[in-house]
C-alpha cells in the first residue's frame, strides 16, 4: 500500500470512529433528561467505548480536548453512577465540549501549525 493510500485509509478509519462517536453521543444526549437510569448508564458506556476506540487511532499530542474530556467524565460517570449528581455532572461537563465534538474535521498537513496530527511522526 503506498503512502497516499495509507494516508486515504487512516482518514477513512478516523472519520468511521469519529462518526461511531457522534452517533452515541447523540444517544447520549437523548437519554440524558429522561428518567431511565439504565439507559443512561448504557448509553454513557457506549459513548466511553465510541470515544476510547476513536483515542486509540491517534497519538497523545494529537487527541482534541473535546476527546479528551469525554473520555475523563464518561468514565467518571461509569465509576460514580450511584450519585444523585451523577447525570447533572455528566451533563455539566459534556455540553460545553459537545459542539466541537460534532463539528470537529480530520486533517492531515505537513505544516506544523496547521495539523490535527503530524503522518509523519507517527
Amino acid at each position: 500500500m503506498g503512502n497516499n493510500e495509507s494516508l486515504n485509509y487512516f482518514m477513512r478509519l478516523l472519520q468511521e470512529r469519529h462518526s461511531e462517536l457522534k452517533k452515541s453521543n447523540d444517544a447520549l444526549f437523548t437519554v440524558l433528561v429522561k428518567d431511565d437510569k439504565k439507559s443512561k448508564d448504557e448509553a454513557c458506556q457506549n459513548n466511553l467505548d465510541a470515544a476510547n476506540n476513536l483515542s486509540l487511532s491517534l497519538a497523545e499530542p494529537d487527541k482534541p480536548e473535546w476527546l479528551k474530556t469525554t473520555i475523563q467524565w464518561c468514565d467518571w460517570y461509569a465509576k460514580n453512577t450511584q450519585r444523585d449528581d451523577a447525570n447533572n455532572y455528566l451533563f455539566d461537563n459534556l455540553s460545553p465540549i459537545r459542539n466541537d465534538l460534532m463539528q470537529h474535521a480530520w486533517s492531515i498537513t505537513t505544516k506544523q501549525e496547521d495539523a490535527d496530527f503530524h503522518f509523519d511522526e507517527m
